[in-house]
């Protein structure tokens, strides 16, 4: 399995469980659904927080393999850190 399909595997785990997260804590007590309807965004969590930093983390990563795989030297550094980073 290469790099590029551990990272879409990784990626769409940490999605599914996102999901799972957020269906499982519909049950807030709230029966009428008040709070959907409202508008208001719910408050992020530590684990929206740590989902949305590794969504953007890997979103950089793909853009720089791009480029690196493409015969970019420039982007090497920042490569090795992000595939580095990802692997975490």
């Amino acid at each position: 399995m290469n790099q590029t399909s551990r990272l879409r595997s990784s990626f769409v785990l940490a999605l599914f469980f996102a999901l799972g997260l957020g269906l499982g804590s519909c049950s807030d007590g709230d029966s009428n659904g008040a709070s959907a309807q409202s508008g208001t965004p719910a408050p992020l969590t530590e684990t929206d927080l740590a989902i949305n930093e590794y969504d953007k983390t890997v979103t950089e990563f793909v853009r720089v393999a791009r480029r690196f795989k493409g015969g970019d030297l420039s982007v090497t550094v920042r490569y090795l850190e992000l595939s580095t980073t990802t692997k975490e």
